[in-house]
């Protein structure tokens, strides 16, 4: 799985994962859907009440795309008590290849 960790301030989680912990749940609570690439974006400063999310995973292949955030939703609904708002992007892997070129 590739994963992306970004954040508003520069190196806050290479340098500090401590400084945004509910990125690290995330990407482990998504762990459940066996995606093959996560990319959590904390757009709030640093502080991950504000999330930019894009997960690919086989798990979306034939659903619907309310279906597909319905599973994601699913399986943050522990962490997503602290966050304010976020963003969400999925995809099958083959829809994936087609859009990151």
């Amino acid at each position: 799985m590739s994963t992306e960790v970004e954040c508003g301030q520069p190196g806050c989680c290479d340098a500090n994962p401590a400084e945004a912990p509910i990125v690290g749940d995330i990407r482990r609570a998504l762990a459940a859907l066996d995606p093959t690439h996560v990319s959590v974006v904390d757009v709030s400063d640093g502080c991950g009440s504000k999330l930019q999310l894009v997960v690919v995973s086989a798990a979306f292949e034939g659903k619907p795309l309310l279906a597909q955030h319905r599973l994601v939703n699913t399986a943050l609904k522990d962490h997503l008590t602290t966050v304010h708002a976020f963003t969400l992007k999925t995809y099958t892997p083959t829809k994936w290849a087609k859009v990151n070129v």
